[in-house]
Parts: structure tokens; sequence; C-alpha cells
């Protein structure tokens, strides 16, 4: 049954223009099928694919990444400097874990927002809005995530790749679906079902030039030590800093990919839904 042969009085009005139209779900809201498709981005549409998550996170990057990437560095930065400077104990490692996942909780909501057509979020709002709303939960579902991959990896390494990758979407089920820690870990297990096998590709991909330059500042370090000079140790403190510039960077983007492959996912089962009801009327 399309839209039209259902009467106007008994069509909901749609939130965002007004109009008495059936509604159809996008990204958790109810809207209209003229809403959907002005809202609905390019990121989107793509089906879903290594090649398609890439370029939809890049793109995501250019829409947030100025304001992305200085919460990023501002939680980073910190751990960085103090960590070539002295060996950080377990209590400041603690801290700083939970100062990413803020970052990181901060980041999705800007993602999630820009794709919704929102405008353009406040960096603050978007912080407050992590600690109070989402600090505890996401702390509490990363640490369980991490504890049971841990766990399954120490058994076998497979289970534990596959572990880690059935609870990828945690960060974005909390933020997005106000999801408490196990029923955060179920939902993105659910979600990445079937998919873990692209969600596995686009990490290998982000990681080879990522622990490519810290391969090279290992090699570095090696030749210095062997033959240590001013000039060499001012080589080895900026090959540092090199790479961890791009470690900042890239986990702004795989942030940004977790919010892609949710999308996608989420729009794959709207999709599927929708049919489903359509066919069984």
């Amino acid at each position: 049954m399309n839209d039209a042969a259902v009467p106007a009085a008994d069509r909901p009005v749609c939130p965002r223009c007004g109009t008495f139209a059936l509604l159809r779900p996008r990204l958790g809201q109810p809207l209209c099928g003229d809403c959907i498709e002005r809202l609905t981005h390019d990121i989107e549409r793509r089906p879903f694919t290594v090649g398609s998550t890439l370029v939809g996170a890049w793109q995501l990057v250019r829409l947030v990444g100025d304001r992305a990437l200085p919460i990023a560095l501002a939680i980073h930065l910190p751990r960085i400097v103090s960590s070539m400077l002295v060996e950080l104990p377990l209590r400041a490692r603690g801290l700083f874990w939970i100062l990413e996942l803020v970052a990181t909780a901060a980041i999705v909501r800007m993602a999630l927002e820009a794709l919704r057509g929102s405008g353009r979020e406040p960096i603050t709002r978007s912080i407050g809005a992590a600690v109070v709303v989402w600090g505890g939960r996401l702390v509490g579902a990363s640490f369980v995530s991490a504890l049971v991959s841990g766990f399954y990896l120490l058994l076998l390494v497979v289970p534990g790749v596959l572990k880690a990758l059935s609870f990828a979407l945690v960060p974005v089920c909390v933020v997005e679906e106000r999801k408490t820690s196990a029923n955060a870990l179920e939902r993105s297990t659910e979600l990445m079902r079937g998919h873990r096998s692209i969600m596995f590709a686009v990490w290998v991909v982000l990681a080879v030039p990522l622990y490519a330059t810290y391969g090279l500042c290992w090699a570095l370090e090696a030749a210095i030590a062997a033959n240590p000079s001013s000039g060499a140790v001012a080589a080895l403190y900026a090959g540092r800093i090199v790479s961890d510039g791009m470690f900042v960077f890239f986990a702004v983007l795989d942030t940004l990919v977790l919010v892609v492959v949710y999308v996608k996912l989420v729009r794959i089962e709207e999709t599927r839904a929708s049919t489903a009801a359509h066919s069984s009327r």
C-alpha cells in the first residue's frame, strides 16, 4: 500500500515539515518520505562496502573535522606529552582512557547531528552531553567490551577479534540509542551480524599507514640508541610528534568510521523493516 492510499486523517504529522504523511524511521527519527529524501546524505545512499565506508568517513571529516580534531587534540596531547616525559602510572592511564571515551562520545554526537541536518552544534554542548548523558554508560560498556574481547583473545585469537568486531559499535549505540552497557553490547552485536568482515577490512586499511609510521619511529629509535647525538635525538622527538599526531587523526577517523558503519547498518535494518511492513499489508 502506498502513501496516497491512506486517508490524510489517518496519517501522523511529520515532526519536521508538519505535513500529514506516513512516517518512516530515519536515524531514529520518524519522518515523511519527502523529508527523508531531502535529508538523506550521500553517505547513507552508498552501499556498505570498504570503499564507501572510508569515503563516507572522509566526508564526515570535512563536515565536523574542524570541531572534532580540536577535541581529540585537547584530550590526547596531554597524554602524549606526559608519556614522553615520564612513565604514566595506572591511575593516570585510566583517567586519560575515560577522557578519550568522552571525546569519542562528543565526536559521535557531532557526526550524527551533521548527518541529520541539525546544524553545527557548539563544542561545549557536545562535550557536556558526553559527560552528563553518556559518560558512565560509555565507560561501563567500553570496559565490559574490552574485558570480554580480551578474555576471548586469551583463549584463541580469532574469537577475540570477532568479539571486538561485534562490539565495535558500542560507543555509537550508547550515544545514539541511549543504551545501557549490556544493551549496547547486544545492540552492537545485532547490527554487526553478517558485516564483521567489512569492518575488519576497514580496520586493516586504517592500521597500515598508522603502524607503518610507528615502525619507522621504532627503527629510528634503535638506530639512535646505537649512535646517539643531539641531532639524532631531535629527529627522534620529531618522529614521535609525527607518529602521535597521526594517532590523533586516526583516532578521530576511526570514530567517524564507526558512525558511517552504524548509519549504513541502521539504514539497511530500517529498509528491511519498511519492506516487510508494506508487504504484509
